[in-house]
Parts: C-alpha cells; sequence; structure tokens
C-alpha cells in the first residue's frame, strides 16, 4: 500500500498507526507532543500517521488545529482491516515471494510467505479478474546464489528487539577469529538484507562501539525485554551505510579511483555500483571508475574480481592491499 505522498507503509509505520488508534478508541485525546514522545519518534512522523489514518483509512480525527489533542469523533470506528490489492500488487507480491523462496526450503520468512500467500488467494478468490494461478507462470525463476542460511528464530528474536528497542544477548561465531564463540550484548539498530543476506549493525557493549554482525554466525540470542535502550543520537542508517560498497562501513570515504579495460568497462557499466559512481572515459576506450568508498576488503575483493582487467590507482592503501593480495595468490599458485 501507498501513502498519499506515494510513499510505502511500512510495518514500522502501521505499527505506530495501530497504536494511536488504540490509544484514541480509548476516547482519551493525545498531544503530537506527547505520541511522539512514547514512541520515540519525530512529531513530524506523528503528524504524517495522522494525516495517512485521516485521509487515506477516513479516521474519524478531525482536521488541525486541535489544541486539546487528537481524538476520535466515533469511538465505534474501526482500523480497517480488509486487504484491497489490484492484480498488479498481487503480482508483485508473488514475486517477492518467489525470490524468498529462491533463498532456499530453509530461509526464515519462506514456509511464512507460503502460508501468507495462499490467505492472500483465498482472501481474493473471485475478486480479481484473473485467476491467481494465471499471475505467475513457471516462465519466471530466481537463483539468489549461494546464501548463508540464518535459523528462523534468530531472525525472530532481532526483529522483536527492533521494535521493542531492547537489547539481545547473543553467542556469535566469529570469523576472523577462527570461529571461536563469544557472548556479547548489543543494541540492535538496523537489520540490513545485503544481495539475499542478513546482517545487523548495532552497539556492541563489550567492544563499547558500532559492529556488524551476520546473522548466520549468530548461534543463539534472546531479548533482554527487561531493559530498553536509546539508539546514539548521531547514527543514521543511511549515512552510515553511504561510504560503503557492501555491508561494511568504513571511517575512510575515499575516493577509490579503479580503472578498467575496455572489454571489462562495457559490463561495469552495466550497472551503478554506488550513488557516488562516476566515470571517466580514456582514449583506448578503458575508463577510469571513481567510487566515494571507503578501501574495504569488500572493494578489494571486488577489484580483486575482474582479473587483469582492473588495476586500482587509490588511495594507496587500496594499490597496497590489492598488490599484497595478488602476490600471496602468485606464492599460492608457485607452491602449487
Amino acid at each position: 500500500m501507498k501513502s498519499k505522498k506515494g510513499g510505502a507503509l511500512t510495518a514500522l509505520s502501521l505499527r505506530r498507526m495501530q497504536e494511536i488508534h488504540r490509544r484514541l478508541k480509548s476516547g482519551a485525546r493525545y498531544s503530537c507532543t506527547q505520541l511522539a514522545s512514547d514512541m520515540e519518534v519525530s512529531e513530524r512522523t506523528i503528524m504524517r500517521d495522522i494525516a495517512f489514518l485521516r485521509d487515506r483509512f477516513q479516521a474519524p480525527i478531525p482536521p488541525p488545529p486541535l489544541p486539546l489533542g487528537y481524538f476520535y469523533e466515533d469511538l465505534d470506528w474501526e482500523f480497517p482491516s480488509d486487504i484491497q490489492l489490484d492484480e498488479g500488487e498481487f503480482f508483485a507480491f508473488m514475486v517477492a515471494q518467489k525470490v524468498i523462496q529462491g533463498m532456499g526450503a530453509d530461509s526464515p520468512f519462506a514456509r511464512t510467505l507460503q502460508a501468507c500467500l495462499k490467505k492472500l488467494s483465498r482472501h481474493l478468490a473471485g475478486r480479481l479478474p484473473v485467476r491467481t494461478e494465471d499471475l505467475f507462470h513457471r516462465g519466471y525463476d530466481f537463483d539468489m546464489g549461494p546464501l548463508r542460511q540464518v535459523a528462523p528464530e534468530v531472525l525472530q528474536e532481532v526483529d522483536r528487539a527492533l521494535a521493542r528497542k531492547a537489547p539481545v544477548d547473543l553467542v556469535y561465531h566469529s570469523l576472523h577469529r577462527g570461529l571461536e564463540r563469544n557472548r556479547r550484548v548489543v543494541e540492535p539498530y538496523v537489520l540490513r538484507n545485503f544481495r539475499g543476506d542478513w546482517y545487523l549493525v548495532g552497539f556492541c557493549r563489550k567492544a563499547n562501539a558500532l559492529r556488524t554482525f551476520a546473522l548466520s554466525r549468530i548461534e543463539s540470542c534472546q531479548v533482554l525485554s527487561s531493559q530498553t535502550f536509546r539508539p546514539r543520537s548521531d547514527f543514521d542508517p543511511e549515512k552510515h551505510f553511504e561510504n560503503s560498497l557492501g555491508i561494511f562501513a568504513s571511517g575512510d570515504p575515499g575516493p577509490c579511483r579503479i580503472w578498467f579495460s575496455e572489454q571489462a568497462s562495457r559490463w561495469i557499466l552495466e550497472r551503478r555500483w554506488h550513488d557516488s559512481q562516476r566515470c571517466e572515459r580514456l582514449e583506448d576506450g578503458s575508463i577510469e571508475l571513481i567510487l566515494d568508498v571507503g578501501p574495504t576488503l569488500e572493494v578489494i575483493r571486488w577489484v580483486l574480481a575482474h582479473g587483469a582487467d582492473a588495476r586500482p590507482l587509490s588511495p594507496p592503501s587500496l594499490v597496497e592491499e590489492v598488490r599484497r593480495h595478488v602476490r600471496a595468490m602468485s606464492a599460492r599458485l608457485d607452491e602449487g
């Protein structure tokens, strides 16, 4: 579903609206300031939610100004539960379900989405201009590649912690320490799916710093329901990832300048690798690609993946790291 301005109605905004409905249904009046404080969001966010409730759901909330706070003129009004999907929206949902299935039968969402799809099919039976089975024929296929498997209960616990702003007590296998098991208490900030794999970015109390955790390496986790936390005021998810080519952020924003041969440049320019991407074409048909990202291991491996068709030009740290990896690879080949 789309908001009046075209933005997506997210799960979090829907939860807020349901909570606003629950409060106003009681007959009480609530100010914008009070609702914003209780739900730990900005007053502007609350005003958007109220406008959506009134304009899209026809909630009986009088238009502003309301000096004594928001209230319901009709306490018998109920939050809408009827699902209204057109053919295109239902098809998009089926595509999403197919993509999740491509992650494997053990994907945390595979069974849930399958059950949800069956409910939607029954709910919309006879209300779509075509049969639901005709909306998605066998001509579509999705292969997400080799993905890490995440225990469904781990993803559910992390989701609960995010919704409640509660820390999680987790047992984690560190990739860089020989998969040793260690226990950490983490304040979850954002859950990110990058190319099919799930990652949690949060404040680790043990390290006293922001850390990124692969959910596939979380052996177990438990929400500490008796505790809550406030995210650091200087944390912004968009800014956190804006200088990253993948999932791991870097304090050094670059720029990284990489040369690609004429043959490789055709493939490189078919994709948008980063929002900061810009290109300089050279006379021989090759290009120099500039990305404002930190020279992380992800960037190094990305350059190495193109073999002799790619050469790092700057910064010096990126050049040296790629050179070190190439030398090590050469030495391993010689040993073989």
